[in-house]
């Protein structure tokens, strides 16, 4: 219980801090992140593409997302930002392959992430589904491996592993814009959440050139897993039917500003009297 203060005890000095005064995230008093764009520099990444259900890519996809494939096709990318102006991070990145008034979209479900300021900025900002986990890289032999631990060395959620072999050529326009669902509950019973929209962020990337000036961007044989089928981290409701194809690059990227695709009414979900169903796992 807070303790009343009497009110013989008189008045304090009031608050100084103006709206026009806050940090662009909180605490507001000392921000760690400001506005975009960040910049990242020297970034690894293999990504796996692979055919799935469509019924369970469906189940995972927002109203108004349409799935681009028959069957459904979805990526798990893991990224290694070596240097960003979010600071050194790791991040593990399940997408679907959607469309979005017929433009071709990522949506994101379930994203991991090693560093607490890439977790808050992605999350603020654009809704970005981050959790904190374990993501390691590991260069032996001619492979690549690649994992996404949630807690640590306790639950391997997936695994890719890549042998980088055949060099590929970028083309212009291939960065596929990403789409969260941004959700803020509200703090009072029964009420809607605060924010609910589909917001869309595109990363601007160029590959880096190798000493012999071709770009550090290669396909090969690869394969993806999904090791645990935990309730908390359900990577594994999508099953890996087939590998469409698996890359490993290094890249310099920009990460600008969002745009909301779609607010959702959730008014009509929720009232004063009757608190909002909302899915248990």
């Amino acid at each position: 219980m807070v303790p009343t203060i009497p009110s013989s005890a008189g008045a304090g000095r009031p608050g100084t801090l103006s709206v026009d005064r806050f940090g662009y995230t909180g605490p507001v008093s000392g921000t760690n992140i400001d506005p975009p764009p960040h910049y990242f520099r020297g970034t690894e990444m293999a990504t796996f593409d692979f055919e799935t259900d469509s019924a369970a890519a469906a189940a995972l996809v927002p109203e108004g997302l349409v799935l681009a494939h028959e069957p459904a096709r979805a990526r798990v990318m893991f990224a290694d930002f070596t240097f960003s102006t979010l600071g050194p991070y790791r991040e593990a990145i399940l997408a679907i392959s959607c469309l979005w008034e017929g433009r071709r979209v990522l949506y994101c479900p379930y994203l991991i992430v090693t560093g607490d300021v890439g977790l808050i900025a992605g999350r603020e900002i654009w809704g970005a589904p981050k959790l904190l986990g374990d993501i390691g890289f590991t260069r032996a032999n001619a492979v690549i491996s690649c994992h996404v631990d949630r807690p640590a060395g306790l639950n391997r959620i997936a695994t890719g592993v890549i042998r980088p072999r055949d060099p590929l050529v970028p083309r212009g326009g291939e960065d596929v814009p990403m789409v969260f669902l941004k959700v803020i509950p509200s703090p009072e019973q029964g009420a809607a959440p605060e924010v609910c929209e589909l917001v869309e962020v595109t990363i601007e990337s160029s590959v880096h050139l190798g000493s012999d000036g071709r770009p550090m961007l290669f396909s090969g044989p690869g394969s993806l897993s999904f090791d645990s089928r935990s309730p908390a981290d359900p990577w594994a409701a999508l099953p890996v039917n087939r590998m469409v194809h698996a890359t490993y690059g290094r890249f310099d990227s920009v990460l600008k500003h969002g745009r909301v695709l779609h607010r959702y009414d959730t008014a009509a979900e929720a009232s004063p009297s009757t608190s909002p169903v909302f899915p248990r796992r």
